[in-house]
């Protein structure tokens, strides 16, 4: 699914199953920088079964899905399958934001 995260173009993954949204280490250093980010005490295992510890949480996070600009809680992991996750209901989210 293309998004945009800081003027960046990036292909995200999406499944809503998972009920939050990840994002690489690797790609937070690239577009967050310095940024700190909350302190989490989470775990997530990988489709490949590796279990990763969470580094922290980047707090709303500005995205553009489909032309909508919505505020995301980003997990941070050192994980190498994927750069971004979205795991949220999109229309739920959409939902939310005309609703405001």
């Amino acid at each position: 699914m293309p998004c945009s995260l800081r003027g960046t173009n990036i292909e995200a993954l999406h499944n809503p199953t998972v009920g939050t949204s990840i994002m690489s280490e690797f790609l937070a250093k690239n577009l967050l920088g310095d940024m700190s980010l909350v302190s989490a005490n989470k775990l997530f295992k990988s489709p490949s079964g590796l279990i990763f510890e969470c580094i922290g949480i980047a707090r709303a996070m500005p995205i553009k899905i489909d032309k909508t600009r919505v505020h995301l809680d980003f997990y941070i992991f050192v994980i190498l399958e994927f750069d971004l996750l979205i795991g949220y209901s999109l229309e739920k989210l959409f939902l939310e934001f005309f609703s405001m």
